[in-house]
């Protein structure tokens, strides 16, 4: 996974950095680093990334469908 794809990901989704962060156990500026390019991203970190992701999407649309 690369850094745009995490960007990519997460926006389409509607979450936000800190969200994701938060979900991760990392600050939202290590976060950042890692969509713009200037720290890699570990290859162990890019599973939790996408379960993380999909739990987060998971979760909003439960909220959503309460509405």
């Amino acid at each position: 996974m690369t850094g745009i794809e995490l960007l990519v990901a997460r926006r389409s989704r509607g979450i936000s950095q800190q969200e994701l962060a938060h979900r991760l156990g990392i600050s939202h500026a290590q976060l950042s680093r890692w969509e713009w390019g200037r720290r890699p991203i570990p290859p162990r970190r890019a599973s939790q990334i996408l379960i993380a992701l999909h739990e987060l999407e998971m979760q909003r649309r439960g909220a959503e469908s309460v509405r």
